[in-house]
């Protein structure tokens, strides 16, 4: 999701959307090649505490591939914030670069407020009004680009927090990891052939 909704990639003009299939992408990406740069350079310099984990170096490359949970999650709450904020958090408030800073902004704090170790009410209606807040501002920023499942299902973590407590005792980590294992074996056109 943080990929995709950054659409981060090689060039630094935003540009308008190409078909995809059934979906739209962006033809030059929001955050282009200079910005990630500056996002892979914050990486290597700054210090984090030991039991954070750093992240992938080659972050945005095609040779990285698609991040794990864990990579997404350390990446869009530390790394990529904090390096946007730098770069387009002093630009004045019209700019375009100020407002997908202030979109990303209300998704790292949803996220971050969504997954910690403890929940209560106040914090249930932060993670809403987060949320409500990224997506409006996602479809005013990017108007011709269709929502994921994804950007769905974030509308609906204050009633799960509520009802299931906090998030890190009933999301699937371990499926999705074994997933990930499973994905990892090469099985096109082997049916019956893996052992």
């Amino acid at each position: 999701m943080l990929q995709e909704s950054l659409g981060i990639g090689q060039d630094n003009d935003s540009e308008p959307l190409q078909p995809m299939g059934d979906r739209l992408k962006f033809a030059k990406p929001p955050i282009g090649a200079d910005e990630l740069q500056e996002i892979r350079s914050d990486r290597e310099n700054s210090i984090f505490p030991s039991w954070l984990p750093k992240g992938p170096a080659n972050f945005g490359s095609a040779a990285h591939g698609t991040l794990s949970a864990n990579e997404a999650r350390t990446t869009g709450l530390y790394h990529v914030p904090l390096t946007l904020i730098r770069l387009w958090g002093r630009l004045p408030n019209n700019t375009t670069q100020r407002e997908r800073l202030k979109n990303l902004l209300h998704l790292v704090e949803a996220v971050d407020l969504a997954t910690r170790h403890s929940t209560f009410r106040e914090r249930w209606l932060a993670v809403g009004h987060h949320a409500h807040t990224y997506l409006s501002l996602l479809k005013k920023l990017f108007p011709t680009i269709l929502g994921t499942p994804n950007e769905h299902l974030i509308l609906h973590q204050p009633e799960l927090l509520s009802r299931f407590g906090p998030s890190r005792g009933w999301w699937s980590f371990v499926p999705e990891r074994f997933n990930g294992f499973i994905q990892q074996i090469p099985s096109n056109h082997m049916i019956g052939a893996l052992v």
